[in-house]
């Protein structure tokens, strides 16, 4: 699959106001990651977010995300945090 950007479209850090777009039907699949022991959080933050409600992120798919050799299954295990304008999170 690929990424479509809209046109017209431009970066806020670039263009200020936008338009921003939309994230949708997005898979990230088989990340690895170590974490050495010791570190204040088992598992990195990650922090998904979208502009507004016709501007969001929706529809993403976590395909094996492992830390440290483990399988995490869920967006508490894996330290996700998301705000308003993003949704459909999921695990396979």
């Amino acid at each position: 699959m690929a990424a479509v950007i809209p046109s017209g479209y431009c970066h806020p850090f670039l263009c200020g106001d936008g338009p921003y777009g939309k994230n949708r039907h997005i898979v990230f699949r088989n990340i690895r990651a170590l974490v050495p022991e010791g570190m204040p959080q088992r598992v990195p933050r990650s922090y998904f977010s979208g502009h507004s409600e016709t501007e969001d992120t929706k529809d993403i798919v976590i395909d094996g995300l492992y830390v440290n050799g483990e399988r995490i299954t869920n967006l508490e295990q894996a330290n996700i945090q998301t705000d308003a304008c993003a949704s459909d999170i999921s695990f396979s």
